[in-house]
């Protein structure tokens, strides 16, 4: 059996597949999926799909954030596993609870942005068969004055265009202003590629969003939910072969304007930020969004076990 025939039928048990019909539509998304796909499985009854095996999956080698609501990060999460990161995606507010990635050395290369924002259609082939609708696509931030926000950055896979291309899947977007993405969440991208090129260290991260329950959805249907911030584990290692990090960096990180104003309800401010750029009175560099570990955990609702008697940097 090809292995992208066992992605639909592993859905099979969701009680979905019934008339013909949708058979035939099945059929279609199973022939556009990549051979490549592992077949679905649940890991404590949350669903696992993607074209990597979780289990040799080197972007979650440190282990799993522990949610206080269910044993990963959400009852409605939805575990995605690639090659180039994994993703716990919240099938509810449609966008990465958590996503998770090593970085090395070897994943920074010259190769260019792709910029080929394009949907997941992995994840939209589980949106498909489980909810009907079509996930996300590039085009459900049009007009929002949202940016895609990577969570994975593009330059952290700029070995090959392969790599690159990955990290522009929907799956790892979120809806982030413009100061947060182009200013603050860049600063401590750049700060972490600087770790690995000049001293030589191996990253472990972890990035993901703090939602705020009655919080405006966007996107073409409205529900894309906006996290209310964004929050960051880099956990430090001194080299490559290390499997115990020296310290780690936490941080949280609002997403508003940058003037601290809140995107959907200055719609307009944001906007103009996004095409002219801002400076206001928030702080423009990473450092400042810096909080204790047991802070970041308590408003995430996570724990990082591997991290429990390791210090910050």
């Amino acid at each position: 059996m090809k292995m992208s025939k066992m992605l639909i039928y592993g859905f099979v048990s969701l009680g979905v597949m019934g008339c013909k019909s949708r058979d035939e539509r099945m059929a279609k998304l199973s022939s556009e999926l990549d051979e490549s796909i592992v077949a679905p499985r649940t890991v404590d009854n949350v669903m696992v799909i993607g074209d990597t095996n979780l289990t040799n999956n080197r972007n979650i080698a440190s282990g799993f954030p522990i949610s206080k609501y269910s044993n990963l990060r959400s009852v409605n999460g939805l575990l995605l596993s690639r090659e180039q990161f994994v993703v716990s995606f919240n099938t509810e507010s449609k966008i990465p609870a958590w996503t998770s990635w090593q970085l090395v050395a070897h994943d920074i290369g010259s190769t260019e942005r792709s910029e080929s924002f394009q949907s997941d259609k992995i994840l939209n082939t589980f949106f498909e068969i489980k909810k009907q609708d079509l996930g996300v696509t590039p085009d459900d931030y049009k007009g929002t004055c949202f940016d895609r926000g990577h969570q994975a950055p593009a330059a952290d896979r700029s070995n090959s265009m392969g790599d690159n291309v990955a990290t522009f899947y929907m799956s790892n977007m979120a809806p982030q202003t413009s100061f947060l993405n182009r200013i603050i969440w860049k600063s401590l991208e750049t700060y972490s590629r600087k770790l690995v090129n000049d001293d030589g260290r191996k990253l472990q991260i972890y990035s993901g969003t703090i939602l705020r329950d009655g919080r405006e959805g966007m996107g073409t249907n409205k529900d894309i939910q906006v996290p209310d911030s964004f929050f960051k584990v880099v956990a430090v290692f001194k080299s490559k072969t290390e499997t115990t990090p020296m310290g780690y960096i936490a941080v949280i990180m609002p997403n508003v304007t940058a003037d601290g104003l809140d995107p959907l309800s200055e719609n307009a401010t944001a906007c103009d930020e996004q095409k002219h750029g801002g400076s206001g009175s928030m702080a423009r560099k990473w450092g400042s969004y810096v909080v204790p570990l047991a802070e970041l955990e308590e408003k995430a609702g996570l724990t990082f076990p591997f991290l429990k008697n390791v210090a910050a940097l």
